[in-house]
């Protein structure tokens, strides 16, 4: 630990090996197209908002990201993680705030957020996120992209190479991440994701949303 009282807070960018990993680095000119956050010094398991499961790209929300997770193709996964000191007082209420992830009722991904993105349009979305929101949500800051992220986080910096060095995949395949749904009931999650957005954008939904109810202290965007 960095001192008495006091804790790490992980923010991990990777370049995933996906169709829409691929796609989105193409339209952001980013080598990185994924956050990730963690309060484990294992590096072993990350918060985020992606994809739901692994055949599915379009519908996900607020999800744990465990080594298997992100490392289940078995190719390198670059990564430069920055490692923040903060107080072992905001550690907890992160991890209170992590114990969600996962949870039915847990925030969703702002899929149109993502989608606009590209054409650096915001579109905040109520109980939705981007990873990069949920990152800036917590960190108290306003960056616009990834590489953004990374230039302010630059003088935090704990690692950068393959996270496969760091930790590794133990074969479990026993999250529901890996349970294929096949093309019909794939589209039918995808469409059925996109009308609870469009619910949340009209706010004809509500649904609980401990990510906007979290202050964490502020930094200064870049």
């Amino acid at each position: 630990m960095g001192g008495e009282g006091l804790a790490y807070l992980y923010v991990m960018l990777s370049r995933s090996d996906t169709a829409m990993g691929r796609f989105i680095r193409t339209f952001t000119r980013s080598t990185f197209n994924h956050v990730s956050v963690s309060l484990d010094d294992s590096l072993s398991c990350f918060v985020s908002f992606a994809r739901y499961r692994v055949d599915i790209p379009l519908a996900g929300g607020y999800v744990q990201e465990d080594a298997q997770r992100l490392l289940y193709r078995g190719n390198p996964l670059p990564v430069v993680i920055f490692r923040l000191e903060i107080p072992e007082a905001q550690r907890q209420e992160l991890a209170l705030l992590f114990a969600h992830a996962g949870e039915p009722d847990a925030p969703i991904y702002n899929t149109l957020g993502a989608l606009l993105s590209w054409l650096h349009l915001p579109c905040p979305v109520p109980g939705a996120y981007t990873c990069l929101e949920f990152t800036n949500r917590l960190l108290g800051t306003r960056y616009r992209s990834i590489p953004a992220l990374q230039k302010g986080l630059a003088p935090y910096a704990f690692f950068e190479g393959n996270l496969g060095d760091l930790v590794s995949d133990n074969g479990s395949r026993e999250d529901l991440f890996f349970c294929r749904r096949g093309f019909v009931k794939g589209t039918g999650d995808t469409f059925a994701h996109f009308g609870r957005v469009l619910g949340r954008v009209t706010r004809l939904t509500k649904a609980p949303d401990p990510i906007a109810e979290f202050s964490f202290a502020n930094r200064e965007a870049k």
